[in-house]
C-alpha cells in the first residue's frame, strides 16, 4: 500500500485539518493555517483506508486558479 493518495472527495467526517477545494472538485487538506504555503503538509480523504494521507507528488491547481507543486506530501 502507498503512503501517499492522490487529492479525493470530501471527507465524509470533519478533518481537523483546513480543507482546500481545486479543481475537477477534488479536495485537499493542510494541518496549519489558512493557506497553502511552503513546507505545509497536503492531505486528502483515502476512502480504502478511511482516513486522511499525504497526497502524492505532483502539480495541483485550487478552485481559484492558484498551482501548487507537492512532494511527498509537501508543498514546495
Amino acid at each position: 500500500m502507498s503512503l501517499f493518495t492522490p487529492l479525493g472527495p470530501p471527507s465524509p467526517k470533519k478533518p481537523k485539518p483546513k480543507g482546500v477545494k481545486f479543481m475537477d472538485n477534488l479536495y485537499g487538506y493542510i494541518s496549519c493555517g489558512d493557506t497553502l504555503t511552503t513546507d505545509t503538509e497536503l492531505y486528502a480523504w483515502n476512502e480504502d483506508v478511511e482516513d486522511l494521507l499525504l497526497v502524492q507528488t505532483g502539480t495541483y491547481t485550487t478552485e481559484t486558479n492558484v498551482t501548487i507543486q507537492v512532494v511527498d506530501g509537501i508543498i514546495q
